[in-house]
């Protein structure tokens, strides 16, 4: 199998940092770093096949991030990689959706060492807002259409 590519997304980044602006449901992750990137193939976690992913990388993958950006920090940050050809093919509404979707799966806990990124797996509760959105249905025929035409590739943040 091909090589999969990534490129820089900068209409995601651009649609990401308005809504983190924008909407106060996402005001406490203002102050975080947002990487959004394309892959051109389907990530896949065990049999599931997934269009978007949202990612915390910190240790040495941020300082590596960082240290290329001529930045002497390690400072943990938030990736968002989507499919290209999956976001290509939705509207300007349903992309909203997707990155507040994506956005939903971040969090601040706040320790005694200090506040640390935290991702959030598929919770009813905190996804339900996802559910009732009347876009949904259209992003799922979206999914539907590529699932039955596209190769993908083994994606698993924990190999990192």
């Amino acid at each position: 199998m091909p090589e999969t590519i990534f490129s820089d997304a900068p209409e995601v980044a651009n649609l990401t940092k308005a809504i983190l602006n924008q909407e106060a449901e996402f005001v406490h992750l203002q102050d975080q770093h947002f990487v959004c990137l394309f892959c051109d193939k389907a990530l896949k976690r065990g049999d599931q096949i997934q269009y978007g992913a949202t990612e915390i990388v910190s240790g040495k993958n941020a300082h590596c991030y960082w240290t290329a950006k001529g930045n002497k920090q390690s400072k943990p940050f938030v990736r968002i990689t989507l499919h290209q050809e999956f976001w290509e093919d939705l509207n300007a509404e349903e992309k909203a959706w997707v990155i507040r979707h994506q956005i939903r799966h971040c969090s601040l806990k706040r320790g005694k060492n200090g506040t640390k990124l935290k991702l959030r797996v598929h919770e009813v509760e905190l996804f339900l807002s996802d559910l009732k959105d009347p876009v949904m249905p259209a992003v799922c025929d979206v999914i539907a259409t590529l699932r039955s035409s596209q190769a993908a590739f083994s994606f698993d943040p924990s190999e990192e």
